[in-house]
């Protein structure tokens, strides 16, 4: 048998969990309020209000002793911000890694294990071994701590952020005339921001990275931009969301979803200077391809690459651009053991030159219709 209910005790239940539950909105809402510092503009938020290990961290002493010129410290441990996306189901471990402007700091080496960085613009370059390059993101303020206010985007910016410097040979070319604008590689960084959007994280590809890391530059001679996106992060969405972007076009579209897309968008009308995003498929555990069509004859064919062992990051133009982490591997599948080697884009046939290029049939009249979009604008 049950025992009787006693009204008044339920109630001062009812009033305690009231006050508690408006304490807490209180204190949250303090905290989502804080002030924000605008690394870089992102268009997704995380919410933090209800990740209890948040008074942990509000606690947490300042990196400075002195209280009049206190240093912003930015939360860059990978293994605490998965504990937050994960509710801190597992509690914090100190120190926390983090970064600060580099300058002189007074430093608690028990609560923050610090690295300094320098601003480049668009992107953060951290002192730190191995040398890492982070695109700037949205912090919030908890407690003494910016902490990134879309914790995944974080964690996908960081898991590719290892530093890989461009050779910078020299090419010794006689015609150094650029063929795209001098502005390209800005042009390159708004595709690369408006993928990002969908949860896509573009990396050079082709000419792109070739340029990148045998020249530190676009090659002169080139007539347009190569990037690649994993298939796994492709989304129909994207098409709209580009035609969307001002200065954007989609200007040709090719191939099916599922085994064979690539498309190209445009950085101004008529005359814009083209960008081709590839989308990679599997090919096998160890390998994947992007395609190649041929609008006149339906000719398909695959072009095979080794499987990225990891993404990293390059500077292009002053922007940063992810790319594979065995680049020289992955163009040395493309352009062969001389890819160090100068050739006119003139002469390169992309249906057969490249050293990876595997026939992959031919698409049907009927297929054609419904598989090609371009547009002559």
């Amino acid at each position: 048998m049950n025992s009787p209910r006693n009204p008044t005790l339920i109630f001062i239940l009812l009033l305690l969990s009231a006050c508690s539950y408006l304490h807490f909105q209180s204190f949250s809402s303090e905290i989502l309020q804080d002030s924000m510092v605008p690394l870089k503009q992102l268009p997704f938020n995380s919410s933090f209000s209800l990740i209890p290990c948040f008074g942990f961290l509000h606690s947490l002493p300042p990196l400075n002793s002195s209280s009049e010129n206190l240093t912003d410290i930015f939360l860059i441990d990978p293994a605490a911000i998965r504990k937050l996306l994960k509710n801190c189901r597992i509690s914090l471990s100190l120190p926390l890694s983090v970064m600060i402007p580099k300058q002189k700091a007074e430093i608690d080496i028990n609560v923050y294990n610090v690295t300094f960085f320098t601003d480049k613009g668009d992107y953060l370059q951290l002192n730190s071994q191995p040398e890492r390059v982070l695109l700037k993101q949205d912090y919030q303020r908890i407690g003494p701590l910016l902490v990134p206010v879309d914790l995944q985007k974080f964690l996908e910016f960081y898991d590719r952020s290892r530093f890989i410097p461009c050779l910078n040979l020299d090419m010794r070319r006689t015609d150094t005339g650029r063929r795209l604008p001098e502005n390209f590689e800005n042009k390159l960084a708004l595709v690369r921001d408006a993928l990002i959007v969908f949860g896509a994280f573009p990396f050079l590809h082709g000419g792109t990275l070739l340029g990148w890391y045998r020249e530190c530059s676009i090659i002169p001679h080139t007539f347009d931009g190569d990037f690649a996106v994993l298939r796994r992060e492709y989304r129909p969405q994207m098409h709209d969301h580009l035609k969307s972007q001002s200065g954007f076009r989609l200007s040709r579209r090719l191939g099916r979803e599922y085994d064979s897309l690539e498309f190209t968008v445009k950085t101004g009308f008529r005359t814009g200077a083209p960008i081709d995003i590839f989308i990679l498929y599997d090919q096998d555990d160890n390998r994947v391809y992007s395609h190649g069509l041929h609008t006149a004859t339906g000719r398909r064919v695959k072009y095979i690459y080794p499987r990225a062992r990891g993404f990293c990051s390059g500077i292009l133009g002053g922007k940063l651009f992810f790319v594979p982490c065995n680049a020289e591997e992955t163009i040395a599948a493309d352009y062969g053991t001389q890819w160090a080697k100068d050739h006119p884009t003139s002469s390169y046939n992309w249906m057969k030159s490249g050293a990876n290029v595997v026939d992959n049939g031919v698409f049907t009249k009927e297929e054609m219709k419904m598989l090609v979009y371009e547009s002559n604008l």
